[in-house]
């Protein structure tokens, strides 16, 4: 049997349905992100 956790059961999943919908996927390793204000420089 296979194991679920939440990538397999939530994550995935909606980053799926997300790109689907036109959203970009933006990398948390390659992001310049200020965790201050949870913003990217590319959202101001």
């Amino acid at each position: 049997m296979l194991a679920f956790n939440e990538y397999t059961r939530v994550k995935i999943p909606a980053t799926i349905q997300f790109l689907r919908l036109g959203y970009q996927y933006q990398s948390l390793r390659e992001a310049d992100i200020d965790f201050r204000e949870s913003l990217t420089p590319d959202m101001i």
